[in-house]
């Protein structure tokens, strides 16, 4: 499971860049209503325009040049959330040193384990927000 909490961490972290540079180069504080801000849904940012995203419902796909992740803002404009299939897709796409996940029914079992074991939850799911998020008994894990 270290290694399942140890993805999921660089997901989270990973995705709070992304929005960062989101937030910098776009001048919104909350890129989860880049229609309301009037932002284009594609587009280049950053230095020499080194970063691509493209927003599609209320997800962001983030590209970084070398790596991408697809995101989901979560309740309350939550970025850090995650579902199996974006596990899934980070682990072929944005992350390196984490093969093992490049597998998509090991990332099921092991989100299946996390949920038995207490470290993830959907704690939003009252707020429409079906993603899920580490518990604290994961943050004190690693």
């Amino acid at each position: 499971m270290e290694r399942f909490i140890q993805l999921v961490k660089l997901y989270q972290e990973t995705a709070n860049r992304a929005c960062n540079l989101l937030k910098r180069f776009l001048e919104i504080d909350s890129p989860m209503y880049w229609r309301q801000s009037g932002v284009p849904k594609s587009g280049r940012i950053g230095p020499n325009m080194k970063y691509e995203y493209i927003f599609h419902g209320t997800d962001c796909k983030f590209n970084f040049g070398d790596s991408e992740i697809d995101f989901e803002f979560g309740y309350d404009g939550r970025v850090g959330g995650f579902s199996e299939w974006k596990l899934f897709c980070f682990a072929e796409d944005g992350s390196s040193g984490f093969s093992e996940f490049k597998d998509e029914k090991y990332v099921k079992m092991c989100v299946e384990k996390a949920k038995r074991n207490g470290l993830i939850d959907r704690p939003y799911l009252n707020e429409s927000d079906e993603m899920y998020y580490l518990t604290e008994g994961a943050n004190n894990k690693i």
